[in-house]
């Protein structure tokens, strides 16, 4: 587990300093600093959301200040994050290659501190079931429109 701090930069943002030899720091755009202690993907997902558009790896690693390999793995990380984050994916032709680059829209972000009202008799996978189908149901009705 990476032990990380935040550290004021001279640069728009927090940078963000890991203590993990295989991990790079990077930086927590001003808007999202009130969520600096959340992982990654999260803040990722939190800035595409106020976004309201589609995101790419080149523009998170613009943002954040991390490696173009290092953002489209989180972003394959985020799709893979269902009971937490909302989203949809499309895939974009690279402009004079051949090459296909995904791109993702976030619709929703859920996150660990916010509890969600419930009945005691449900279970965790009831309730995880239920985040997973609303969103591939929201899916579902902005594909077929």
């Amino acid at each position: 587990m990476s032990k990380e701090k935040d550290v004021t930069s001279p640069h728009k943002g927090t940078a963000k300093v890991v203590k993990q030899s295989n991990h790079d720091g990077g930086r927590v755009p001003v808007e999202l600093s009130e969520y600096a202690d959340q992982p990654l993907y999260v803040l990722i997902a939190l800035w595409g959301l106020q976004q309201k558009t589609w995101i790419g790896h080149k523009q998170v690693s613009t943002v954040f200040s991390i490696t173009e390999r290092r953002a489209s793995f989180q972003l394959s990380y985020i799709l893979r994050k269902t009971e937490v984050i909302c989203c949809q994916t499309r895939k974009v032709k690279v402009q004079g290659t051949r090459r296909l680059c995904h791109q993702i829209k976030i619709e929703n972000v859920i996150l660990a501190g916010v509890v969600e009202k419930t009945d005691n008799s449900k279970s965790q996978a009831e309730i995880y079931q239920k985040r997973k189908d609303k969103c591939s149901e929201k899916n579902l009705h902005l594909t077929t429109q």
